[in-house]
């Protein structure tokens, strides 16, 4: 073959091979690309879906939770004339809530209150969970279908909670079933399916049997396709998985992706599953397909007419130019390339000389260089690790932040809503202590009469007791009534004033010893949770300190609730102390509690810091409760020993802090 034929078969070759090679890998790579892509898309709304069910499961069983722990729903069990005022407040509950139908059963298993009257004294013992509620423990179903009074079918997932005496807490004094309403989680399917990024996908969800329990608004045809897929691609040892469709629909396979989520609440498993389209996903790679075929056509044509034209012009320069590389090639550095021309081909014979005389120089220095080159190679690519290490870490953190000022700001709303609670409460307990005065009144005027009447005809019965019995037992009744009665506006009062809105003034005289018990009957219900064990010793010396009496509530809660969360068992025990120096006023919240890692106790008032972040910890409580003290001019101490218990003093001065003064020292 001709030097000519070589010259031009060798233009074509290095051209075009390439240009195809890379246009099939490329065509490969990104319909691979965009297919990964998309599994991780529709996987992404797979585990969305999942864990958005999940979640709204558990929000559910924790309100029924809530319910459980009324008193309210405790007082059925102790007299007849409640059950009506019961069935009223289960209505309430079932209208506020997304349940179908709430239930209250004694221990035999029947039903003495429910959101619908006409189930009452209805036998629910052979219900699924009953008998394990009735031994303690919590009942989460699968989904099914329940019947209404009325004949209306629903899909709904029953949830069954032991009712606690409120006398020890412990006691099982009955049950409270609720039937949560499943078209809530088929709403949020539809909605999430509504705002998916991938064109054409359907979003479904299965239980741990592999049953689509709810649906998006996917084609019978998607859903038959799913339901013989789904058994081959589920693997148990995996949580999330994506493939492609043995079968078409609608002449397209389907991407689908799975992802399960497991809760907390009796291990409920679901899996979300995502189906969209491979046409859809793969058509911007098949109009690349298209443009990178016409311009493969137009660089072959061009192509070959450059080659025909340039390899006449440089087969023969390039024959005698070839000769005098191989003998550079060969070691003959002597040999001085043949000058040919001014154009560029006599270039590259100047270069080729200018090579020649230059290599050996370049040879010794050459392997100096690469090690240099490649020593800052490293250091870039180190350099550059580490960047990007701080950017992900600072947008971690920023999302975190993010998530922590929306608790802030749930909490501060929770604030107003307490607020607007004890007002309602304060109207009907203002009403029954007006009522037991006139109660007590009428009893006192009425018991000469039955006296007499006691006298002449002897015992009989009032009500469920007889009046032998009723008038040693009446005073107790009415005196212990009254005496709750004060209770709860105790406990309103304090609401209120807790979470009345501050006008930020620190010169008002404060009453530690009063903000102590304030703080201690809001944090009540946590305090007998926690601990049988509240030793509260108050200094009746201490005088009143300047400062905001809501603020320094707010820190003293704080601190109680973070005793509270630090105790492993109800003996151990949580000292509440006040005592004053010369100086000072002091706040000591004692706790036997699992302590404070040594490495932790200097950064446990850093924003955002908490040990507690699995269990909703947000970092803020003890950041913002340090931030109150400091502008009282005071400071916040911790001493603590792991597995011991942890000492946490509240230290503010007894005078008002002077402006432009540093803050008092530690104390005496």
């Amino acid at each position: 073959m001709s030097m000519y034929s070589k010259v031009l078969l060798s233009l074509l070759t290095t051209a075009l091979l390439p240009l195809l090679l890379v246009t099939a890998i490329t065509y490969q790579s990104s319909k691979q690309t965009l297919r990964s892509m998309a599994g991780g898309t529709l996987e992404a709304s797979a585990m969305s879906l999942a864990r958005n069910s999940i979640v709204s499961l558990e929000n559910a069983a924790k309100e029924m939770e809530s319910w459980a722990a009324l008193d309210t729903l405790q007082d059925v069990f102790t007299g007849e004339d409640i059950d009506l005022r019961m069935g009223l407040l289960l209505r309430e509950l079932q209208a506020n809530s997304d349940f179908l139908e709430i239930w209250c059963t004694d221990t035999n298993g029947k039903i003495v209150a429910a959101s619908d009257f006409n189930r009452l004294g209805q036998q629910v013992a052979e219900l699924d969970g009953v008998a394990r509620a009735l031994s303690g423990a919590s009942f989460v179903s699968p989904v099914l279908n329940h019947t209404s009074m009325h004949g209306v079918e629903n899909p709904s997932v029953c949830l069954i909670f032991p009712l606690l005496g409120a006398f020890d807490g412990e006691t099982v004094i009955g049950t409270i079933i609720g039937f949560y309403d499943w078209h809530r989680i088929d709403e949020r399917v539809s909605f999430q399916e509504y705002i998916a990024p991938q064109e054409g996908m359907h979003l479904f969800l299965m239980d741990e049997a592999h049953r689509i329990v709810a649906r998006g608004n996917a084609e019978p045809g998607v859903v038959a396709l799913l339901e013989k897929e789904l058994p081959g691609l589920h693997r148990d040892d995996e949580m999330r998985t994506h493939s492609v469709t043995g079968s078409p629909f609608d002449g397209s396979r389907q991407l689908l992706a799975m992802a399960t989520q497991t809760s907390t609440l009796h291990n409920v498993v679901y899996t979300g599953v995502a189906v969209a389209p491979e046409r859809e996903v793969l058509q911007p790679i098949r109009r690349l397909a298209w443009f990178t075929v016409l311009a493969c056509i137009a660089a072959v044509a061009g192509t070959f007419v450059l080659a025909l034209v340039l390899s006449r012009r440089i087969s023969g320069p390039i024959t005698a130019l070839s000769r005098t590389a191989r003998e550079i090639a060969r070691g003959n550095l002597a040999l001085a390339p043949p000058v040919l021309s001014a154009d560029e081909i006599g270039q590259l014979g100047a270069d080729l000389d200018s090579m020649r005389r230059s290599l050996k120089a370049h040879i010794d220095t050459l392997d100096s260089s690469v090690k240099e080159r490649t020593r800052q190679l490293e250091e870039s690519v180190s350099q550059l690790k580490h960047e990007i290490q701080k950017r992900e870490q600072a947008q971690d953190e920023a999302l975190l932040r993010e998530q922590q000022l929306r608790q802030a700001d749930k909490m501060v709303s929770l604030g107003v809503l307490v607020s607007g609670v004890a007002h309602e409460i304060n109207n009907p307990n203002g009403l029954i202590a007006l009522n037991l005065g006139l109660l007590s009144e009428i009893w006192e005027k009425s018991l000469p009469v039955l006296e007499a009447f006691y006298e002449e005809n002897g015992d009989f019965s009032l009500g469920a007791m007889n009046f032998s019995e009723l008038r040693r037992e009446m005073p107790v009744l009415l005196a212990d009534t009254t005496a709750s009665s004060e209770r709860i506006k105790a406990i309103v009062d304090d609401l209120k004033g807790f979470s009345r809105t501050s006008d930020e003034r620190l010169d008002e005289a404060v009453d530690l010893n009063r903000v102590v018990d304030s703080a201690i009957n809001l944090a009540a219900s946590y305090l007998k949770k926690a601990t049988r064990n509240l030793v509260v010793e108050l200094d009746p010396s201490l005088a009143a300190i300047p400062g905001n009496p809501q603020r320094l509530e707010q820190v003293v809660i704080n601190l109680l609730l973070n005793a509270c969360h630090a105790l492993v068992s109800e003996d151990a025990e949580i000292r509440v102390v006040t005592r004053a120096t010369k100086h000072q006023a002091i706040v000591e919240v004692i706790d036997q509690g699992r302590g404070i890692a040594p490495e932790d106790i200097g950064r446990i008032t850093d924003p955002f810091f908490t040990t507690r972040r699995n269990d909703g910890g947000t970092g803020l409580g003890l950041s913002i409760s340090a931030g109150i003290v400091e502008e009282h001019g005071g400071v916040l101490q911790f001493e603590s020993q792991p597995e011991v218990g942890t000492t946490a003093r509240l230290v503010l001065p007894v005078a008002p802090m002077e402006k432009d003064r540093e803050p008092f020292p530690l104390p005496e």
